[in-house]
């Protein structure tokens, strides 16, 4: 959190004494006239520095932010952050700030963020630097809200045109039901580049060179539109009109829910539908876009097969993605001391794992049925 601010002083151990020591000498001493002696060195003193033994050698400041501790203490009711053991009682009291943080690490990993980070990396934060977002804030109440943001640091890859026809051969129309319930039930969540992102930019480009624009790709020629990738023509031919989900198409995954080979891939599917659905409280994404340079990265490119068009069209648009700033696909604000915001935020960023979760496993499955069928 940007408004937090810590010191560290560190003391040695060191002990500072002054000692005198004297020597008596039994002989004969021969004085001659000499001006008086002084004795300018004090007697030896019993005092010396106190030992710095146990002194605590970390501290830290926290200036004005009384948010961290309702924070801990909304954590700590949603089960986040608990203090179980003596060994985190201690941590607690050494510091908040960083018990807080490796207890908000540990419930991510918990949600499926140890799977997730094997597809796509997010940086998930919680911080203040947004200001007051709170649309439904009372009048004069100008307390920054705290705002959970996950942004795209590296997408995931699915190439999904071998499970399309495997399901198109089990039934007409299964492929295509797969295909759109997965893609519109991320993007409910998230961005994918698949084949209607690739399509977008095609028309981009070609609306720029018509009307002499500068386009994305590197080249300006008004004959480069010759160029662009035709992304309909490796299209199969059931995902070239698009469809809108309906209750009929669920139904149609769910009596396939236990077939052999398939069936893993359609529950995956129907999970990922299913938490679609699920309320994003706190949702403050377009109030907060302004501070941001361009759209967020998409958390999965989906291909039909690996180098595709589709795939092309991404390369050409990533020489632009990951520089400046990206929004994230996840943003949801909340006041810590309100128990019931905390809560529907934290459940917020609970569907969000739990969908990347199971889009992860997604990734996994298809890859252990495409080695699968090509060890066959």
């Amino acid at each position: 959190m940007p408004d937090i601010a810590t010191a560290v002083l560190h003391s040695d151990e060191s002990h500072q004494r002054n000692a005198v020591s004297r020597q008596r000498h039994n002989h004969r001493t021969i004085r001659t006239t000499s001006p008086a002696r002084l004795n300018i060195l004090a007697p030896a003193a019993a005092l010396a520095l106190p030992s710095l033994a146990g002194v605590d050698t970390f501290y830290e400041y926290i200036d004005g932010n009384e948010q961290i501790l309702s924070l801990l203490r909304r954590f700590a009711e949603q089960g986040i952050a608990t203090a179980t053991t003596k060994e985190d009682i201690l941590r607690l009291k050494k510091s908040p700030y960083k018990f807080l943080q490796d207890s908000f690490h540990s419930w991510l990993n918990s949600q499926g963020g140890l799977i997730i980070d094997k597809n796509i990396t997010y940086d998930v934060s919680i911080s203040t630097k947004y200001g007051s977002l709170r649309d439904n804030t009372e009048e004069g109440n100008n307390k920054p809200a705290l705002v959970i943001t996950a942004i795209v640091e590296e997408c995931g890859y699915m190439a999904v045109r071998p499970v399309l026809d495997m399901l198109e051969k089990r039934e007409k129309g299964l492929g295509r039901t797969w295909y759109e319930v997965m893609s519109q039930a991320c993007w409910k969540w998230m961005c994918l580049y698949d084949l209607n992102a690739a399509m977008r930019h095609v028309e981009y480009e070609k609306e720029c060179f018509e009307n002499n624009r500068e386009p994305i790709g590197d080249s300006d020629e008004p004959d480069a539109t010759e160029e662009l990738p035709d992304i309909a023509s490796e299209l199969p031919k059931y995902l070239r009109k698009p469809k809108k989900i309906t209750a009929r198409d669920i139904a149609k995954l769910r009596r396939h829910a236990k077939s052999h080979n398939v069936g893993a891939l359609v529950r995956r599917v129907l999970e990922i539908h299913r938490l679609s659905l699920e309320p994003k409280a706190g949702d403050c994404l377009e109030i907060i876009s302004a501070e941001f340079d361009y759209v967020s990265n998409p958390s999965v490119l989906v291909v039909m097969t690996p180098n595709d068009n589709i795939q092309g069209s991404f390369d050409v648009e990533a020489q632009s993605m990951w520089e400046g700033s990206p929004e994230p696909c996840l943003a949801v604000a909340f006041d810590p001391e309100s128990p019931t915001e905390t809560q529907a935020a934290i459940r917020s960023l609970q569907t969000f794992l739990n969908l990347n979760r199971e889009l992860s496993l997604l990734i996994h499955d298809m890859d252990q049925l495409d080695r699968k069928r090509t060890n066959q």
